[in-house]
């Protein structure tokens, strides 16, 4: 009878030992995600780090560091190695799959990140998102077909989903299919009339159909939605260019330098400069 005794002994201590280190795990977990939380990144990292030292069966410990180093650090690499390592110990969570595609992307690591999305979307077809995203990455990989089959994928399982309109709007403006695109755009402004983007780049489609009023009335709307859209300013500033006002193109494009400090595009600040050089002079030659 002893030997039974010891034998439950030893499974008990083992099991004991076993539990404590998860607990033990957990709280550190929860401790590094609260720190990191109120802004204090790389020590909740190290807390993190220690949750996953303490009991190396926590992939939520390594996929919660991960998350920080990609989203928060921007340090997609090392939050992909992250992702990665949990992926390891849990390969059924489509969450790890879907934000290691979003690793992947921003390294430019196309292929990889197509691969990780459908992993994704294997686990839960319906996470309209990770269709949205493979969308992205098949679009950015010239597979236009299906792109297309995938942003329509991500609009079905989710009617609100704006960007999945906007972007398969303008991969038919890509083909010059404006009817579609600008179809596209209309049911995105019904289905979430919040998004900006979508005005403005249903304005855009009418502006290269000439139809000014609808296209300047369209941009303007999305700027009121979002008044940070900076290239939104420069296309308005474009179209009453385009459409002979001159001397409201001269006032949007003035509007667009004054916010242009955000806009990384210097080629547009340039054109838009020169264009008010040309503006001045004309307007001014014309009220002498």
């Amino acid at each position: 009878m002893t030997k039974p005794r010891l034998t439950y002994l030893f499974c008990f201590l083992f099991f004991t030992g076993c539990y404590q280190a998860r607990n033990d795990s957990i709280r550190l977990m929860s401790q590094g995600l609260e720190l990191a939380k109120s802004g204090n990144i790389n020590s909740g990292l190290k807390l993190l780090a220690k949750a996953a030292e303490t009991d190396p069966t926590n992939h939520r410990a390594l996929y919660y560091q991960g998350m920080l180093y990609v989203k928060r650090l921007g340090e997609t690499a090392q939050g992909a190695k992250l992702l990665e390592a949990a992926i390891k110990l849990k390969n059924t969570n489509y969450e790890y799959f879907y934000h290691l595609g979003y690793a992947y992307y921003v390294q430019d690591k196309v292929k990889m990140a197509i691969e990780a999305y459908r992993r994704a979307i294997e686990l839960k077809p319906d996470h309209a998102e990770s269709h949205l995203r493979l969308g992205i990455a098949l679009h950015s990989a010239s597979q236009h077909d299906a792109a297309q089959r995938a942003y329509r994928d991500a609009i079905k399982h989710d009617g609100y989903l704006a960007l999945a309109y906007n972007r398969l709007g303008n991969l038919y403006v890509d083909f010059e299919e404006y009817v579609h695109a600008a179809q596209v755009f209309k049911n995105g402004i019904q289905n979430n009339p919040k998004f900006g983007r979508n005005y403005h780049d249903l304005g855009m489609v009418y502006r290269s159909q000439e139809r000014w009023k609808d296209a300047v009335a369209f941009m303007k709307k999305g700027l009121e939605r979002e008044p940070k859209h900076t290239a939104g300013y420069f296309n308005l500033s474009m179209t009453y260019l385009d459409s002979g006002q001159k001397k409201k193109a001269l006032e949007q494009l003035k509007s667009y330098l004054a916010r242009s400090g955000s806009d990384s595009d210097r080629l547009r600040i340039q054109t838009a400069e020169r264009h008010i050089r040309k503006l001045d002079a004309a307007l001014g030659r014309a009220k002498r």
